[in-house]
């Protein structure tokens, strides 16, 4: 955002989805909203531990399947 790129360059760039761009950049802009006029807010801002529901349920019975 601060670089001003497109939805779509930005999601190239972090290697996500188009639609995940978008959710993300709202959430970050939703977060900022609540602190403004709070104080001051500096230095590094960090997201981790992002799960992703994913299920290979019926798959062990091809017999080519490797689990990723």
């Amino acid at each position: 955002m601060i670089h001003e790129f497109s939805l779509r360059k930005t999601a190239t760039i972090c290697g996500i989805s188009l639609p995940t761009a978008f959710y993300w950049r709202h959430k970050v802009l939703d977060a900022i909203k609540k602190f403004v006029g709070r104080g001051d807010v500096e230095g590094i801002i960090e997201a981790d531990e992002t799960f992703f529901l994913e299920s290979f349920k019926g798959n062990h019975k091809k017999s080519d399947f490797v689990m990723p």
